[in-house]
């Protein structure tokens, strides 16, 4: 029986800034010079032969639109200018994650012919291909859960202003009682009472004159108008005689 594995990176083995990525990449497609490496094993099921270059295009995929409406009204300091590279130097976050699917281990391998190991590649397609159905799902669900968030702010929003129509309904509702009854009714007639003799003192003045000023102009104007039609208007010439007019 083989045996079955999946690891994925962390720790000290976290993808957490781009010379890891880079140096993971040529581990993983055998760049380094070394006498147990053979680049002609190696079969490419995802991507390129130059992983940093494929984190590079995933993270303008993901990130570019996002980053455009960051940087917006941003001074110029403060905007980021490559995402990739303000993760790897912010050393809070991994850059990328490394998963390792193991069919097998060395003892098993180790007097078996490459024909046999490369029949393991669909094998290895399939569980690539079920990672990918993970991810999609995943995506869903993170759709999902930002619509149901909106959904949330916006009932929430539409609640508080339900509240507070209902509250000024409220407060006109005791603000206008002759005789209030309640001590709350009483504080609040009240309060009213002295906001508008503070209105009728201060700022009713000036919101007349503003709005007659606005009124006796849109008036003066409208008369300006019909006054130049009559003017150009031509006036019809009568003719004589009875009914020639």
């Amino acid at each position: 029986m083989i045996s079955y594995s999946l690891h994925l990176s962390n720790k000290k083995h976290a993808l957490n800034t781009i010379k890891k990525v880079s140096t993971a990449s040529k581990h993983n497609m055998r760049q380094f010079k070394s006498e147990d490496y053979c680049k002609d094993n190696i079969v490419v099921i995802r991507g390129s032969d130059n992983i940093l270059e494929d984190v590079k295009k995933k993270y303008h995929e993901e990130f570019d639109e996002a980053l455009v409406k960051y940087n917006e009204g941003k001074r110029s300091d403060r905007k980021i200018q490559d995402y990739l590279k303000y993760v790897s130097e912010s050393g809070k976050n991994d850059v990328a994650a490394e998963i390792i699917i193991q069919l097998g281990d060395e003892e098993f391998w180790h007097d078996k012919s490459m024909d046999l190991q490369r029949k393991m590649v669909p094998i290895l397609e399939e569980q690539v291909r079920h990672l990918e159905e993970l991810e999609e799902i995943e995506t869903k669900v993170q759709v999902n859960e930002e619509k149901l968030e909106e959904f949330d702010v916006k009932a929430e929003e539409t609640i508080n202003k339900l509240v507070e129509t209902e509250a000024q309904k409220g407060f006109m509702r005791y603000a206008f009682l002759k005789e209030p009854k309640t001590m709350l009714g009483k504080i609040v007639s009240e309060a009213w009472k002295k906001f508008r003799d503070w209105w009728d003192r201060h700022k009713r003045p000036e919101i007349e004159g503003n709005v007659r000023k606005s009124v006796l102009g849109q008036l003066a104007n409208y008369k300006k108008q019909v006054a130049e039609e009559s003017r150009i208007r031509p006036v019809p010439v009568k003719n004589k005689g009875m009914n020639r007019d």
